[in-house]
C-alpha cells in the first residue's frame, strides 16, 4: 500500500545535524521509498511517496523522526488504481 508523508520541521531543530542525520538513514528494510521531495519554504519540508505491506513501518519511521519533524501520514493510491477504484464504485451503486 502507498502512503504519502508529510514532514514540518519542528521549532528549534539545528537544520544542518538534521540534514545530518538524514544523510546516514537508512529506510528500512520492509519500506520502499517511492520519492522523496524537500521544499524550500513553506509549512511542509519533505513530502514522501512510501511503500509497505501496512502502515505499522511507516508509523515506526515516524516515531523515529518525532523529536526533529512532525509528520502527517495518508493512505494513498495511483491514478491507475484511483480509476479502477472509482469504476468499481459506479458498478456497484447502479445496483
Amino acid at each position: 500500500m502507498l502512503y504519502v508523508v508529510t514532514y514540518k520541521i519542528r521549532p528549534n531543530v539545528d537544520i544542518k545535524k538534521l540534514m545530518m542525520r538524514r544523510a546516514e538513514w537508512k529506510v528500512p528494510s520492509d519500506v520502499t521509498l517511492k520519492a522523496e521531495y524537500w521544499i524550500p519554504g513553506g509549512d511542509n519540508a519533505v513530502i514522501a511517496i512510501m511503500e509497505a505491506q501496512n502502515i505499522e513501518p511507516i508509523l515506526g519511521i515516524v516515531a523515529e523522526w518525532n523529536d526533529s519533524l512532525e509528520a502527517h501520514v495518508y493512505p494513498a493510491m495511483t491514478v491507475e488504481q484511483g480509476l479502477k477504484f472509482t469504476e468499481k464504485m459506479a458498478a456497484t451503486a447502479h445496483h
